[in-house]
């Protein structure tokens, strides 16, 4: 089977499941004290979370999420030569294409300053 839902916290979701069966009554807002949304594996940031209410309540949306980058100042005072880290990636992003995609900005020189690109992840 397969399905559009994204994942979840299991533990989170039991919570929140023993809470609606001790009161059947609870609204989305109070089920939302215990149960925060969906839970991606590879991290991201939930975009627009203020929304999450409004899908859970309706039982259709779309969740946006973004990456998680830094930046890393460089230490050489010559050349300048910072360094983004992407440290999470959203759900079903796939790596190898994003790398492949970053290089072609880079060969294409569409975002100025750009050097290289490389996975250091294992």
């Amino acid at each position: 089977m397969s399905t559009n839902i994204p994942p979840h916290n299991l533990g989170e979701l039991a919570d929140t499941t023993i809470r609606l069966v001790e009161n059947p009554t609870l609204s989305t807002e109070e089920l939302f004290q215990t149960f925060q949304g969906p839970d991606f594996p590879g991290g991201g940031i939930i975009l627009e979370k203020e929304n999450l209410l409004e899908l859970y309540e309706k039982g259709e949306g779309t969740i946006y999420i973004r990456g998680k980058a830094e930046i890393i100042p460089s230490k050489q005072e010559k050349e300048k030569k910072d360094l983004i880290r992407i440290t999470e990636l959203p759900f079903k992003v796939n790596k190898a294409k994003l790398v492949e995609r970053i290089s072609q900005v880079i060969k294409d020189k569409k975002i100025e300053g750009l050097k290289s690109v490389a996975d250091y992840s294992n």
